[in-house]
């Protein structure tokens, strides 16, 4: 294990030990993991394991990369987002395909537009602060 580094040193002393129990094949993998980044296993998992908590804990900066959870967070509003707009597209079908069925109006046109222009209003305030969130 020669030329294998330890963690950078830190402000307050770590003196504080625990233990952690891999298999055989985690363990393979923190080892050639740590192997990569030059340093030792020890180093390499509490190192790990406080980002992992930072990103967990502490609020993301603008111009950090996202994370799995930010990404899942997002996939889970573009959906709603997503359905929302088929409710009304649905809607403003039905509405037009009755109208050209009978040549006269038929619903609640003014309510149908206005579901419409308030969901189209919700992703366009969502895209602008996503927008926003992600300037450096």
């Amino acid at each position: 294990m020669v030329g294998r580094a330890r963690r950078s040193h830190a402000a307050a002393k770590r003196d504080i030990h625990r233990r952690v129990r891999y298999t055989p094949d985690e363990l393979a993998l923190v080892e050639q993991a740590s192997a990569a980044a030059g340093l030792e296993p020890g180093a390499f998992a509490a190192s790990a394991a406080v980002a992992a908590a930072k990103a967990r804990v502490l609020p993301r900066p603008p111009t950090a990369p996202r994370t799995g959870a930010d990404v899942q967070a997002l996939r889970a509003e573009v959906r709603e987002l997503r359905r929302l707009l088929g409710l009304a597209g649905g809607n403003l079908n039905q509405i037009a395909a009755r109208a050209n069925a009978t040549g006269e109006p038929v619903g609640d046109i003014a309510a149908a537009l206005s579901f419409t222009r308030r969901v189209v209003a919700r992703i366009d305030d969502w895209l602008m602060t996503r927008l926003r969130e992600d300037r450096p």
